[in-house]
């Protein structure tokens, strides 16, 4: 419950909204360095009734429920590094522009690296198919990625870089 940018950098307005969301995984240890994992993630968004920018109303065009489902296998590469594969599938529903319902689907490859490593954080690689029937958009298909990785010295130094690919939605139709 918080006053938060819609979504990103997009909009250069504050508005009110309430986020719900809900995470549980699984992992099942199948050998000494490797494991199976599943995860489910719900998420809801309500903007305010009356927040809106540049004409739209964000309650209209951004409320949604998402749902996702991750199955992958994870291998213990070190102590301290995981590699893990994975496929995801995912809902987006609009209950107040149901035109922008989408489905995806999504493989990727993720690295996360372990303190106390000088290098902490993850880095994924995947293909994601994502698309929308009804909104009379092109179906994006196509490579998408996030990094978040800080690197720290004895001095007490931090690097940080984050980066971030993927379709997002927008407060325009």
């Amino acid at each position: 419950n918080h006053y938060a940018r819609p979504t990103g950098f997009e909009v250069n307005g504050r508005s009110r909204r309430v986020q719900d969301d809900f995470t549980g995984s699984l992992r099942w240890n199948a050998g000494a360095r490797t494991a199976v994992v599943a995860q489910a993630y719900h998420l809801q968004i309500d903007w305010d009734a009356d927040a809106q920018y540049e004409g739209s109303e964000l309650r209209e065009s951004l409320n949604r429920t998402s749902n996702t489902g991750t199955l992958g296998v994870a291998f213990a590469l070190s102590p301290l590094t995981d590699l893990t594969v994975d496929a995801q599938v995912g809902t987006d529903r609009f209950p107040y522009s149901p035109s922008r319902d989408a489905d995806s689907a999504q493989v990727s490859a993720r690295l996360e690296f372990r303190s106390p490593a000088l290098l902490s954080g993850y880095a994924y690689l995947g293909y994601r198919h994502f698309e929308s029937p009804d909104s009379g958009l092109n179906a994006f298909s196509g490579i998408v990625a996030s990094v978040a990785l800080a690197y720290a010295r004895e001095d007490r130094s931090r690097v940080l870089l984050a980066y971030d690919r993927a379709p997002y939605f927008s407060y325009s139709q």
